[in-house]
């Protein structure tokens, strides 16, 4: 099943309806105006992944258990011993802060080009853990959900409908 977007705009006065389209193509055809609160929902999504550990707004699956060794000698016993209360990747928490906060070591969420937009982070782990490199076990990061994309879409039909009514009042 294809998701559609649909979304009214009425404008007063034909003398205005230049003014408005004008200002419809500046928001799909530049996403700067948009990039905080694109990536603070991608952040949110992200919190909610790590929170679910692996599972985030209804999607996802819930990330394996940390391996063990018999007589508790194993990553997961050490881990509890030194890091209590810590869910599962998220030993420093260098990884899930880099997904989460906007100015952590290695966020990237930013405008590439005019109209797409780069999220995620350029910590290391971050590859080996979502595709399983390595020792790893897969432990999907970006998971994202039809509600997430209802929200970007959300987002951009509520920069429209502000640019529009700022062209049509001359603000």
């Amino acid at each position: 099943m294809a998701a559609s977007v649909n979304f009214d705009l009425s404008v007063e006065g034909a003398k205005s309806l230049p003014l408005v389209l004008g200002s419809i193509g500046r928001v799909l055809t530049d996403w700067k105006p948009v990039r905080k609160d694109l990536d603070r929902l991608l952040r949110e999504n992200a919190a909610q992944v790590f929170a679910g550990e692996g599972q985030g707004k209804g999607v996802g699956a819930p990330w394996p258990a940390l391996s063990d060794e018999p007589e508790g000698r194993g990553y997961a016993s050490r881990k509890a011993r030194d890091k209590p209360g810590k869910g599962i990747l998220e030993y420093e928490g260098d990884l899930r802060k880099s997904l989460v906060l906007p100015n952590a070591a290695g966020h990237v969420g930013r405008v590439v080009g005019k109209t797409g937009f780069e999220f995620g982070t350029s910590n290391r782990l971050a590859r080996f853990h979502h595709f399983g490199l390595g020792r790893n076990k897969v432990r999907p990061i970006l998971v994202f959900s039809p509600s997430t994309g209802a929200d970007i879409v959300e987002l951009f039909q509520q920069r429209i409908r502000h640019e529009a009514n700022a062209a049509r009042t001359g603000e």
